[in-house]
């Protein structure tokens, strides 16, 4: 055995002695409290202090949580493990958000006027699982990862967005010299806010498909309303027009999220799966190396791709790419073709990149 294998062994070996010594769970922060405010007078009201006084609790929680993770031996051992296997190493904050949620413990108002706040105190909500089995399992979904990521990242920007927007409209009392237009204006990322947390509290439906499709589309459809370029309710979408059957529409939505969000590589897979459904397989198989190239380490895209490359009778390259999805973890595609009589069974199955 050479000698690089050997020392990953035993680090293997030793990190898993150190965390049998000193068990490790994320519930570790589990009744953590997070309290944030905001202001609210002249044309900013008190419902909207609180909505985003919510968001900054939760923000606030979870980046505390991202702290805490980036410190933890656990998260470099799974790191370790994983870096020959082609896997990217999750997005701290997509997999924070993975493994955390948070649930609003308290608000209210305090101060007198003019000085007056909203203030909310959030708990963070850790997943059951240890730490190792519940990075082992972020790393099986990088599409949900990242997806995660996109949710936190859009969090921070919309609340930035209400922070400097609301700033001039609190010393401007109503119908005193404030524009309707100014208070439009800060209802935006307020929207913004609820169509996250509509997206959110429908995010654990996605699993392999959603769950109720028809029910779930017409809740994810009232989210678009309150955000057009949300790109992750866009995914959504595509994917929810695959599974009944709307293709056309699919693609919409998915060229409509990369164009907001190219690295979203979600978007980029559910756009050749719909390209593909409407017997475009050169296209389509174009979209799924764009996936391939943003997580060369998920065997979902390769598959897809070795689909339209079947459609295409290119069998070499549909027998590398089910080689390739194989070596990351499925192979069914691959057993199928093996016995299929389309590829030939080889004494390993190797790694092809695109």
């Amino acid at each position: 055995m050479a000698r690089g294998g050997q020392r990953r062994i035993l680090v293997g070996i030793l990190c898993l002695f150190v965390l049998s010594l000193c068990p490790f769970s994320i519930r570790a922060q589990d009744g953590q409290e997070y309290e944030r405010s905001r202001p609210f007078q002249g044309m900013v009201r008190s419902d909207m202090a609180h909505a985003a006084a919510r968001t900054a609790a939760e923000l606030a929680a979870l980046e505390s949580a991202m702290r805490f993770l980036a410190r933890q031996p656990a998260l470099r051992f799974v790191n370790e493990e994983n870096k020959d296997t082609g896997k990217t190493p999750p997005d701290l904050p997509g997999l924070t958000r993975f493994l955390y949620a948070t649930h609003v413990l308290a608000r209210g108002i305090r101060g007198f006027p003019p000085a007056m706040e909203a203030w909310v105190t959030v708990a963070l909500v850790p997943s059951e699982e240890p730490i190792v089995q519940s990075i082992s399992a972020a790393l099986r979904r990088p599409d949900l990862v990242q997806l995660c990521s996109l949710t936190f990242k859009r969090q921070k920007a919309l609340l930035a967005e209400y922070d400097a927007r609301s700033r001039p409209l609190l010393v401007l009392a109503p119908n005193t010299g404030g524009k309707k237009m100014d208070v439009q204006e800060l209802q935006r990322p307020l929207d913004g806010l609820r169509a996250l947390d509509a997206y959110l509290s429908l995010l654990p439906l996605r699993q392999q498909t959603w769950s109720e499709p028809q029910k779930t589309r017409e809740a994810m459809l009232r989210a678009h309303a309150l955000d057009p370029e949300s790109p992750c309710i866009l995914v959504a979408l595509a994917e929810l027009d695959l599974q009944l059957n709307r293709p056309a529409e699919a693609l919409e939505y998915a060229t409509a999220a990369i164009r907001l969000a190219p690295n979203l590589y979600p978007a980029h897979n559910v756009k050749g799966v719909a390209l593909l459904r409407q017997s475009l397989p050169a296209l389509a198989a174009q979209a799924f190396g764009e996936a391939i190239a943003l997580a060369p380490g998920d065997p979902e895209p390769y598959a897809h791709r070795a689909a339209a490359l079947l459609v295409q009778e290119e069998l070499p390259a549909m027998c590398a790419d089910f080689r390739s999805a194989c070596a990351r973890g499925d192979c069914s595609g691959y057993r199928w073709a093996v016995g299929a009589g389309k590829c030939q069974e080889g004494k390993g199955v190797a790694d092809h990149s695109p």
